[in-house]
């Protein structure tokens, strides 16, 4: 995440004069144990603010206006805890353009020596104050008041912005002498921005949360918002969450060396990751250290718009939907004059246009060869996908702007899956994801459940493929109407031993479970069993072989089947792409 702007709230110390009327013989607004003693005295005193005051400007200069009031919490002669009220400000009791007020207050019975508060603007004091109310945050503040906000800064700073002083009575309960207030809270301007690039607009509703205290903002511009909040410590951590129509984003932040400190003003630039849509609920750890992904919310697709490169990716609408046969993937140029969709894809075969060298020669989706040397990544035969120097990831798939997957470079990647990358967080994440998590699940009475060879929708298209139940699962375990298990098929090929109807599927995928069509694979011009087998590919190549890269394969041919996490195969040919992303990216630092 983006360093924050920090800036110190302008200060303006000034006089405010307090008047207590202490009233002989009215009727008392709250209750006393015993009545005002001797004749009425008018007590002034002069308060200062240390760290900041209530109405903020647009420049960040503090003022009085018009009908603002202070509230005054003390003990009564009685000891119990009451609150007073100022009168509201006319204009006459602003001086000084503002800096300066003179405010009037009754007060009852006023302990001598006792306990005394001033809580600035007066609804974040608490009402009414139990009678036996310490006077301090917990008996006092209304923090409640922070729970839902408007976005503004003139919300804030009228309503929010909240300063006390502590004191006590003299002798004669006469107030304190001088009384500094300070700051309480920290203010931010928030701007949300997706994926670390475009600020999001128009927003509905955002919410911060610093794991105990939660601010709704229902408004604010376009472009961000203003929020009050109590002080955040180094080592906390903040979540944030935006709605923008059906979409949904989410950053989860800890903050590390700017803590959020009182009386100060902080711009915030949130970077998010959408998770409506197109993450798929589950997450699925991919390496002993307990790295976790989420998976796209279907295979990767490329459409060609005959002779011109306005192209694009986008994820399949289902998780079971894959092209086959159809002319896209079967052409060796989808620069023709249709649009052909293409889901097979040789290695490496990514680049939408030639935006940099060194490149593949066969670095364009829809191009085909015979030669696995023209699939080089970054015309290396050692160079993995995400290697490449200052070009760094632009053979993954995962770097391009994918249209229904949030349009925004780098937000995805491939699975790597070659433990000779080295270190624990570059390992075979497809076999580790296939045959080793500790998933805690138990399905079908299999422990450790982790995939299952299924087809799906019964009822009315049947699709094959590859089930993965995600970590944690807690869908249904064992057969129903809509799902049957089967014997074996839990961790096992078992030619598509489970089968599940639409609405059986529906279930699983609600629990987030992932599904690996059956998608086939392309051999030059020629696509291959379709609906028998699923072959994926993975970001790593075999440095031993170079004509080769690493995938997974699955499938059934009727008379043998198998679940292959270690395939290494030519990277000319054509193997469907799912992409997923970290649930660390979720996460930041301020």
């Amino acid at each position: 995440m983006k360093t924050m702007k920090q800036t110190l709230i302008t200060r303006n110390v000034f006089a405010l004069f307090l008047m207590v009327a202490l009233a002989i013989g009215c009727a008392e607004p709250l209750e006393m144990d015993e009545p005002a003693q001797g004749g009425p005295v008018t007590l002034t005193t002069s308060v200062s603010f240390d760290g900041g005051t209530k109405a903020l400007t647009a420049a960040g200069v503090k003022t009085f206006a018009e009908g603002d009031q202070i509230a005054v919490i003390y003990k009564n002669t009685g000891g119990r805890t009451v609150k007073a009220v100022s009168e509201a400000l006319t204009e006459s009791n602003i001086k000084n353009s503002g800096k300066d007020a003179q405010f009037t207050v009754t007060l009852y019975s006023p302990q001598p020596n006792g306990a005394v508060r001033y809580i600035y603007p007066v609804n974040m004091a608490k009402d009414p104050i139990a009678t036996d109310a310490t006077i301090d945050d917990e008996g006092t503040v209304n923090y409640d008041a922070l729970s839902v906000q408007d976005g503004t800064l003139s919300y804030v700073a009228n309503n929010l912005d909240l300063c006390t002083f502590d004191g006590t009575f003299t002798d004669e309960a006469a107030l304190p002498a001088s009384a500094p207030l300070t700051n309480r809270l920290a203010v931010c301007k928030v701007f949300y921005k997706y994926y670390n690039s475009v600020v999001i607009t128009p927003i509905d509703v955002r919410s911060i949360t610093d794991g105990t205290n939660t601010y709704t903002v229902n408004g604010g511009s376009d472009e961000f918002i203003w929020v009050a909040v109590r002080p955040v410590s180094s080592g906390q951590t903040l979540e944030f969450n935006m709605t923008k129509g059906e979409g949904r984003f989410y950053k989860k932040v800890k903050v590390t060396d700017h803590p959020l400190e009182a009386g100060h003003i902080y711009t915030l630039n949130v970077n998010t990751a959408r998770l409506d849509g197109i993450l798929l609920a589950g997450k699925f750890t991919v390496n002993a250290s307990g790295k976790q992904v989420y998976f796209s919310k279907g295979n990767l697709q490329y459409t060609a718009h005959g002779n011109t490169y306005n192209n694009y990716y986008h994820f399949a609408e289902h998780q079971w939907d894959y092209i086959g046969n159809a002319a896209g993937n079967t052409t060796a140029d989808g620069r023709e004059t249709q649009t052909k969709d293409i889901d097979l894809f040789g290695w490496g075969a990514s680049l939408v246009s030639a935006s940099y060298t060194p490149r593949a020669t066969c670095y364009r989706p829809w191009e085909n060869s015979m030669n696995s040397s023209h699939y080089f990544a970054y015309g290396s035969e050692i160079a993995n996908l995400y290697d490449g120097g200052d070009n760094a990831k632009k053979a993954d798939w995962g770097h391009w702007g994918i249209l229904n997957g949030g349009n925004a470079l780098n937000y995805w990647r491939t699975l790597k899956n070659y433990t000779a990358d080295g270190g624990v967080d570059n390992g075979n994440e497809w076999e580790y994801i296939l045959n080793i998590r500790v998933t805690g699940n138990t399905v079908n009475s299999t422990p450790n459940a982790r995939y299952t060879m299924a087809t799906i929708n019964t009822d009315e298209t049947e699709v094959n493929g590859l089930i993965l139940f995600p970590d944690n699962y807690a869908g249904p375990t064992a057969s129903t109407t809509d799902i049957t298990w089967g014997t074996g098929t839990i961790n096992q090929a078992s030619h598509w031993g489970t089968k599940c109807t639409t609405e059986g599927w529906a279930a699983l995928e609600a629990s987030g479970c992932v599904f690996l069509p059956a998608a086939g694979y392309r051999y030059v011009s020629e696509v291959k069993l379709a609906g028998q087998y699923g072959l994926y590919w993975s970001s790593s190549c075999n440095a031993t072989y170079t004509s080769s890269a690493y995938g997974i394969s699955f499938g059934s041919d009727g008379s043998s089947c198998q679940v292959n996490a270690t395939l290494s195969n030519p990277r000319r040919d054509g193997y469907a792409v799912r992409l997923v992303k970290d649930v660390s990216d979720l996460d930041g630092f301020l």
